[in-house]
């Protein structure tokens, strides 16, 4: 077995969810660019899919844009949650942060960033604390 084709990184699985294409496709960018881990990102454009995804793929975190059509992101953390799973939640947003994180906190769930601040690293760093 060649040595160069074993990864020691870790693996993670992270669940994009957005109802917006470019949004989704910016996510998984960002997302691949982060050398520090093994990552396979899901996607999921709605309330629906994304729950498929996490009944069938151990989750490590998820990335839940707040508005979701009908539903929001924090509401989709609930449903998460509700079924028992213990995944990181992080709201991304187009909208003020500080007063989504008091609604986030409150509600019991990890953290929330800001879209315009979405990059590699902001999502390393974010998703990093929170494994």
């Amino acid at each position: 077995m060649n040595e160069a084709n074993i990864s020691n990184k870790r693996k993670i699985n992270i669940l994009a969810v957005d109802d917006g294409d470019i949004e989704l496709k910016l996510m998984g960018y960002y997302l691949s660019q982060i050398q520090s881990w093994d990552i396979t990102c899901f996607q999921a454009k709605d309330t629906a899919g994304a729950l498929e995804i996490i009944d069938s793929q151990h989750i490590d975190a998820c990335l839940l844009d707040y508005h979701l059509g009908a539903e929001t992101g924090v509401e989709l953390a609930e449903k998460i949650h509700a079924l028992g799973y213990t995944t990181a939640c992080i709201i991304v947003t187009g909208l003020d942060t500080d007063e989504l994180e008091t609604l986030v906190h409150a509600k019991g769930f990890n953290h929330v960033l800001a879209k315009e601040q979405m990059s590699a690293s902001s999502l390393e760093a974010v998703i990093g604390s929170l494994l």
